[in-house]
């Protein structure tokens, strides 16, 4: 199917009252679209529509956003110059087009999946639901490329833009400036530019920037702008690439989370979730609550393992008499649980290379260690280890009144 077919068919209205879709037309011709196709509707909601390819459920994903609200009273498409210059209405349905054909030909990975939102030109209901949802699934997104059109770049002929890149890391940063060095000076770079979802997305502490087809004229009048139609299939190929070059990347797919003890009250451990152990950027707080003295650490977070506790974080918790560390864990930071003075008993399902300088030091009162593999059951049955080792002083002054025990 050629774009332009596509684009005759989602360049209809969509409207919403901030509560729900009110005008659905593109809504019913995107599902037409899709029908024959891998994609599957994973959440049908009120202000936004999600596909993949699979069940996301405790998976990362790269999310590929692209409003489908309008303000035009009347929509139309029409060729100009033998079909090089396109005239429409085309907020937003031309990057409606260009991501619904890269779903059609098959170009996307499985585990990048699109939002088709609305009230984007209002609220962002619509960017505030599609997060909801994937974290009521406990599906981390890895990053989110916004669609968009743009008033930037139609002077100097650029094919696509790059807008408000927002929440990312150097290391994802140089790889998607590395893949578009082959573009040369036909796509163009703005770091702050119109506010967009880009913004929502960052709002809920989710990396992302924004994709954009440069086009002349005024976005929301009715007497619609202008995009050359013989750029569009670059903006399809930079799309596809850039969503795969990031879904592929276990750079980006597989960050991992560090947690840093803040504070604790009323049985809540509040603890602060960091992405990049050398810049410690805060994400967000989160809450764990011990139930009747028994704590467990996370294993999960957004759908993320979490691999690490920044050292020297977690010492002097009081009040828990009964730990749980998941196998997910790959550093127990150095002195993290020393000084737990209720400790009691310790479950340790993570690795024995996972165990650090001075964790469980001077726990007075703990008295069984439960290792649920023998990795950690032969690692702790030949402590205490030498001043060289990275455990060394590891479950000093309590060592002595601990069982060790194994329960596979």
């Amino acid at each position: 199917m050629e774009l332009k077919t596509v684009l005759d068919q989602v360049n209809v209205d969509s409207k919403d009252n901030g509560r729900n879709f009110t005008v659905t037309n593109r809504i019913q011709a995107i599902k037409r679209l899709l029908e024959h196709t891998d994609y599957q509707p994973l959440h049908q909601g009120n202000l936004c529509f999600i596909y993949g390819k699979k069940p996301v459920k405790n998976q990362s994903v790269i999310l590929i956003s692209s409003h489908i609200d309008c303000v035009y009273d009347r929509l139309f498409c029409q060729e100009l110059e033998n079909g090089q210059i396109l005239k429409g209405t085309f907020d937003n349905s031309l990057t409606n087009a260009c991501v619904l054909y890269n779903m059609i030909h098959e170009r996307l990975c499985e585990n990048v999946i699109i939002a088709f939102t609305g009230n984007e030109e209002e609220n962002a209901g619509g960017v505030y639901e599609v997060v909801r949802q994937l974290r009521k699934w406990n599906t981390h997104i890895a990053l989110a490329i916004v669609l968009d059109i743009t008033e930037e770049g139609w002077n100097e002929r650029q094919h696509f833009t790059v807008e408000n890149d927002l929440g990312i890391d150097i290391k994802t940063g140089f790889r998607i400036v590395e893949l578009l060095e082959k573009y040369g000076d036909i796509y163009g770079f703005t770091h702050d530019s119109e506010p967009d979802e880009s913004y929502d997305y960052d709002e809920k502490n989710i990396p992302c920037f924004s994709l954009c087809i440069p086009t002349l004229g005024d976005m929301h009048g009715e007497e619609g702008v202008l995009a050359r139609a013989n750029y569009l299939s670059t903006y399809c190929d930079v799309l596809s690439e850039l969503a795969n070059m990031l879904a592929m990347n276990p750079d980006v797919l597989d960050k991992v989370y560090y947690l840093d003890y803040e504070e604790q009250r009323n049985g809540i451990m509040l603890c602060g979730i960091y992405t990049n152990e050398d810049d410690c950027r805060r994400e967000e707080y989160i809450s764990i609550k011990e139930h009747h003295g028994q704590l467990e650490l996370p294993s999960l977070i957004h759908g993320k393992p979490v691999r690490k506790i920044m050292d020297f974080c977690m010492m002097g918790v009081g009040g828990i008499k009964s730990l749980v560390i998941p196998s997910s864990f790959e550093s127990l930071g150095k002195k993290n649980f020393s000084q737990w003075d209720g400790l009691k008993k310790v479950v340790l399902c993570c690795e024995g290379s996972a165990l650090r300088e001075w964790n469980f030091a001077y726990c007075d009162n703990l008295r069984v260690v439960e290792c649920r593999n023998l990795s950690i059951y032969n690692y702790c049955k030949r402590l205490p280890l030498d001043c060289s080792s990275p455990t060394f002083g590891c479950f000093d002054r309590c060592l002595s009144n601990i069982e060790f025990t194994l329960r596979i």
